[in-house]
């Protein structure tokens, strides 16, 4: 019998020790194996060990919607890492495990990625790009309606076909699970499971889709965002990215978004999330249009600066649009 800690928070402690010892090992392999490589290169006369193809961390397993986006970005000759949670994905990009990461952070019909915009706080990777992939969820059983008793999906994929599932599905139990294709792989072992996923995934899973496309509205996007340490150069039409925690004073939001008028620039996306620092504290994230390196912007920010107790560029890079 074990003689550890009972008590609750004692084990998570220890659990988030180790969470840390993992992550330095980590990045301590990382480097010595960038170490070797350089040191074989320079040993052998040739360049720098690279191959132009990039390693991309994505949310797995293989066929989910972020693997999708991975493959529209970087092709199929990316060297692609699925991991278990978004965290994984932000410490693999942090770590050199993965020279990109790609994580979701908004969709049309449902709303933000709340786990995604938790992490940009303490990450110390950009974002270095953005992906829109138009979202089209099936319904995969190996059985007919008449079998289902469960319905398991990503939270969000379960959240953009409610309405769907209500009005077809009431009797069925909805279950969360990490991935679409994770809800696949399930619905693959139990013939009262189905699963809202791709295309992609009933082919990889071997599900049969038994109705298409049962999102709530038709024109349902995601936008993901690339991790990396790349900073893009400007293009002409940019997003920046931004993180701010305002001044605890009366008006500061106010006098904070007002700079970004003055200056003529738009804003597309303001989020608030709790700091997790003090009860009641928020960070605010904003995508606002054009580059930091822009005079405007460079303007606004400054504005901006001194009506935040901190302001973190998250990184400006190209805007993607919206696929037909």
């Amino acid at each position: 019998m074990s003689t550890g800690p009972t008590n609750p928070d004692e084990l998570q402690g220890q659990i988030a020790q180790i969470d840390d010892q993992v992550l330095a090992l980590t990045r301590q392999r990382s480097e010595l194996t960038r170490a070797l490589a350089a040191t074989q290169a320079a040993a052998t006369g040739a360049g720098a060990a690279d191959d132009g193809v990039a390693s991309v961390a994505f949310l797995g397993p293989a066929a989910s919607f972020a693997h999708q986006a991975a493959l529209v970005r970087f092709g199929d000759a990316a060297d692609v890492l699925p991991q278990n949670s978004i965290a994984a994905i932000f410490t693999a990009v942090e770590a050199g495990v993965a020279s990109c990461g790609v994580v979701p952070v908004e969709n049309s019909t449902y709303g933000t990625v709340s786990d995604t915009f938790d992490m940009f706080y303490q990450t110390s990777a950009n974002i270095c790009g953005e992906i829109s992939l138009r979202i089209h969820h099936h319904l995969l059983s190996h059985g007919g309606f008449e079998d289902l008793e469960e319905i398991c999906s990503h939270p969000q994929a379960l959240g953009q076909c409610r309405r769907w599932l209500q009005r077809h599905l009431p009797h069925c139990q909805l279950t969360e699970t990490s991935s679409t294709a994770e809800a696949a792989r399930r619905a693959a072992e139990a013939k009262k499971t189905g699963a809202l996923a791709s295309k992609l995934a009933a082919d990889r899973y071997g599900v049969p889709v038994i109705q298409e496309n049962v999102e709530d509205s038709s024109d349902n996007f995601t936008r993901f965002v690339v991790l990396g340490r790349d900073i893009p150069e400007p293009t002409g039409d940019d997003k920046t990215s931004l993180l701010l925690v305002i001044e605890d004073r009366v008006g500061a939001l106010f006098d904070a978004l007002e700079a970004f008028k003055k200056n003529g620039i738009n804003l597309s996306l303001i989020e608030s999330r709790p700091s997790r620092l003090k009860s009641w504290t928020y960070y605010f994230f904003i995508d606002i249009a054009g580059h930091a390196s822009e005079a405007c912007c460079r303007k606004a920010l400054d504005e901006v600066g001194t009506h935040c107790e901190t302001i973190k560029c998250l990184g400006s890079y190209p805007r993607a649009q919206d696929p037909a």
